[in-house]
């Protein structure tokens, strides 16, 4: 009986699949909650998906930057809070912000689309 190999994969399947719940709730959130969308429900439908998918290629690219440019060592002043908050904008920062910058580029590009 072959003993079957234990992936290793499922912690970043998890971590992928994190940020593109949070990427598609964020591109709802921002389309239909914002009312200065002024655009007919397709129109922000179109705008939500699109969003969606724009805030999960803005995180797929921060997070491919963030690995190149991420510190080995991290000092700073504030002692173990200022630690923690370092490490904690290096775990998920870029990430929220390629989500941010990505989903509103594309909500815009479609809703400017009208």
């Amino acid at each position: 009986m072959e003993a079957k190999e234990i992936s290793s994969n499922n912690g970043k399947n998890a971590y992928y699949i994190f940020y593109l719940i949070l990427s598609i709730a964020w591109g709802f959130w921002a389309t239909f909650v914002n009312t200065q969308i002024a655009s007919g429900f397709l129109m922000k439908l179109a705008g939500a998906i699109g969003g969606s998918v724009g805030g999960f290629l803005g995180f797929l690219i921060a997070d491919f930057i963030r690995k190149l440019i991420i510190p080995d060592m991290i000092f700073t002043t504030g002692g173990f809070l200022g630690l923690l908050k370092a490490r904690f904008f290096w775990m998920c920062g870029p990430q929220l912000i390629g989500i941010a910058v990505g989903g509103i580029l594309f909500i815009s590009m479609i809703v400017e689309m009208k």
